[in-house]
């Protein structure tokens, strides 16, 4: 891949420092890790392409639909809806929020075009300090295609559904070249915000709404919820365990603020999971 060994790609993808750290790899890794230490690139790239198949589907149509939505925005089709520049994050050079309604029926299949409907989409663009340079960059090969890095994402909401997907990159760089390649969509299922489910791309960017895809959010809502959770539990034993005042305070803050976050997403995924079995294609 790009003339990198398999060992060295996995290296990079399994490491969770914040991008550009200080050795080679590090450069080339990002926050979170591309995927799980129990993953590897071979094994999601033939996992999402059983995916795929079953989807009737391929990736060069994910990859159309998520490009040319990407490029509508990017060629202001879109309206722009930001209410003003939202940045809390030092890190954040601009936020924009763009509605849209896109048709995918222009590069969808043809085996699915009955099923895809124009969706109404709120695209939210964020362009950060730094760079993300990409999991497949080889320094020693100058004029590779795939040397690339990116500052920007896109998340993509369905209004209809609630079902969200993160881009890292844009039309050209980040996720889509590793899909148009490689075929493969990132790893780390529910903690990955950039991983792309092939049947979330379907279900946001076209309405088709199968049980793949109600099965995969299930198996997600369970993961975010899981983990939140944890995060409680862990802070009610460090709460038991302090004697001091102000650390204290402190983790009943926190607490208080898990709480509330988890008490919003779990009425978030339970709206959104009744909208998708709404729209579930029966005989599909």
């Amino acid at each position: 891949m790009n003339g990198l060994t398999r060992d060295e790609i996995e290296e990079r993808a399994k490491r969770s420092f914040s991008c550009g750290g200080n050795t080679f790899n590090d450069i080339y890794s990002c926050r979170g890790g591309y995927h799980q230490f129990n993953e590897t690139v071979d094994e999601l790239i033939k996992h999402d392409s059983t995916e795929i198949c079953k989807l009737h589907t391929t990736k060069e149509v994910l990859v159309s639909l998520i490009k040319n939505v990407l490029l509508k925005t990017e060629l202001i089709e879109a309206v722009d809806i930001s209410k003003k520049e939202e940045k809390s994050d030092e890190q954040i050079i601009s936020f924009k929020e763009y509605k849209l309604v896109f048709d995918g029926k222009e590069w969808i299949n043809q085996g699915l075009v009955k099923y895809c409907q124009p969706q109404k989409l709120i695209i939210r663009r964020k362009e950060e300090k730094g760079y993300q340079y990409s999991l497949f960059y080889n320094p020693s090969l100058i004029e590779s295609p795939l040397n690339t890095r990116w500052n920007c994402e896109y998340k993509i909401i369905n209004e209809t559904t609630g079902l969200s997907m993160t881009i890292g990159g844009n039309a050209s760089v980040g996720v889509i070249q590793f899909i148009e390649n490689f075929g493969y969509f990132e790893g780390k299922k529910g903690e990955n915000k950039y991983r792309i489910e092939p049947s979330f791309v379907l279900a946001i960017l076209c309405g088709i709404v199968s049980e793949q895809t109600i099965e995969t959010y299930t198996e997600y809502v369970n993961i975010k919820s899981s983990s939140l959770k944890q995060t409680i539990s862990t802070l009610y034993s460090r709460l038991k365990l302090t004697q001091d005042f102000s650390e204290a305070n402190w983790i009943n803050k926190q607490i208080t603020k898990s709480e509330l976050l988890l008490k919003q997403n779990e009425e978030k995924w339970d709206t959104c999971t009744k909208q998708l079995k709404n729209y579930l294609i029966y005989d599909y």
